[in-house]
């Protein structure tokens, strides 16, 4: 037995003035030669002039739109490691690069476009960062490698001491880790030194006074402690007055 059927669109999914097939055919507006080395990925920036690639040759470049319709490289930054992935914040002007060594490059662009500054460098994972989101709102910073490993970076939930090279990471159990990051020679090596435990519910904040040696954290259960780690007595004190 044969069965056939006509297929209907369904009512009002296309608009009437709205062709059901098209002749249009794709027109090539621009071609951008970088380099000889793979593009790794691209973002064209919300103003609509501006395109950053990130390519093999290590470097991270701004492509500017000139009146003829093309783009000029108005600024080339080189990077430690090649970037494998780019994410730009139009509102804080931050650009994010994950890079091939599993670090993600947190960069500061200028007012004029010719010059970018390095805020900081996370060490998100082992190995090839392969996409890079930050979402301003909630100032999180979101990130996949080939370690097949999804990282979630609060900046609130993390502080570091430059002087001994020593970071705190508040959890959602309430927890502050206390971790010592040291360079060794494969690499950036992480190891975990203690944890506070005083919270009952999640850490909200974190803030580092690297004067007096002291770390406030905040949590959901509406109390803040301070921890005083330069004194190395496990001394903590308590703040309550938030409802």
């Amino acid at each position: 037995m044969k069965m056939a059927a006509e297929i209907q669109p369904i009512p009002g999914a296309l608009p009437e003035t709205v062709p059901r097939q098209s002749n249009r055919k794709a027109v090539l507006l621009a071609k951008i030669e970088v380099s000889l080395s793979p593009i790794n990925d691209a973002v064209f920036l919300p103003d609509g002039n501006r395109i950053i690639t990130a390519s093999d040759d290590k470097l991270v470049r701004i492509w500017q739109k000139k009146d003829s319709g093309g783009y000029w490289p108005c600024l080339s930054h080189s990077m430690p490691s090649p970037p494998t992935s780019v994410h730009f914040d139009a509102a804080m002007e931050l650009l994010f690069v994950g890079l091939d060594n599993g670090t993600v490059s947190e960069l500061q662009l200028g007012d004029d476009t010719k010059q970018v500054m390095l805020r900081r460098t996370y060490l998100a994972h082992q190995l090839r960062v392969t996409a890079v989101c930050f979402t301003a709102s909630n100032e999180w910073l979101l990130s996949i490698s080939r370690d097949k490993y999804f990282q979630f970076l609060d900046e609130h939930h993390l502080r570091y001491d430059e002087a001994s090279n020593h970071a705190f990471v508040g959890d959602y159990s309430g927890e502050v880790h206390m971790l010592r990051l040291e360079k060794g020679e494969g690499g950036a090596e992480v190891t975990f030194v203690t944890s506070f435990k005083g919270h009952d519910g999640s850490i909200q904040s974190l803030a580092w006074d690297p004067v007096q040696k002291l770390l406030f954290s905040g949590s959901a259960d509406h109390s803040i402690i301070v921890w005083d780690i330069g004194s190395q007595k496990g001394t903590a004190y308590e703040l309550q007055g938030h409802q």
